[in-house]
């Protein structure tokens, strides 16, 4: 589109990857992007906060160390967390940390369902 904003609806509640492409009057390019949170209005707490989890690099090898990052997890005031449960999906026991980044090693091949429970300045989950 020639224009610089564009409004989108979302239909369901989640965490949605954005991203945009300009290029300028001399064919030059750049890149942006953003996670967009939409949050269900008819929720209980809306105010709950919300977890991001990315990892790098995205195929380790076996006993290779995996950098799992949360530092994009907010509270309801866009704070940072100040607690990270974690949950590697290999069946090691959980992990409890005030940083949003660990690093963990997989001893085989395979994929792996990680999961972070944030917790927020109010003691929310």
């Amino acid at each position: 589109t020639p224009k610089p904003v564009v409004y989108h609806p979302y239909e369901k509640k989640g965490a949605y990857p954005v991203s945009v492409v300009v290029t300028d009057k001399h064919g030059q390019t750049a890149s942006a992007s953003l996670t967009q949170r939409i949050i269900d209005p008819n929720a209980k707490d809306p105010t709950l906060p919300y977890a991001a989890v990315n990892s790098t690099p995205s195929d380790p090898l076996p006993r290779q160390p995996v950098r799992l990052d949360a530092s994009q997890s907010v509270d309801c005031d866009g704070d940072p967390c100040k607690n990270y449960a974690w949950d590697f999906g290999d069946f090691s026991p959980p992990v409890t940390t005030t940083t949003p980044v660990v690093n963990h090693a997989y001893d085989k091949p395979g994929t792996y369902p990680v999961k972070v429970t944030v917790t927020d300045k109010y003691g929310k989950p």
